[in-house]
């Protein structure tokens, strides 16, 4: 359902459904999630956000999840190392 509200650009919806279903520890909606997190913003607060539902599913051993988690990691690198 959460992606028919993403395909619609309704991502209130999405957000809300995808929610759901990663609080249940669905590992695609929780990678979903954390997707849909930095769709339009990827400030410090929104990785920190992404990266929490990232690793929920990437513990799982889902591999789409691994690899955004290691992307956040590089972004948050990538931050810190623009901080110094």
């Amino acid at each position: 359902m959460a992606d028919k509200y993403l395909a619609q650009k309704e991502t209130e919806q999405a957000e809300y459904w995808y929610r759901k279903a990663a609080e249940q520890n669905n590992t695609y909606a929780q990678n979903a999630l954390g997707k849909l997190l930095l769709l339009d913003d990827q400030s410090p607060d929104s990785l920190m956000q992404a990266k929490i539902w990232f690793e929920k599913a990437a513990t799982q051993q889902y591999a789409p999840a691994q690899t955004n988690l290691g992307n956040v990691y590089l972004h948050l690198a990538d931050l810190n190392d623009k901080k110094k």
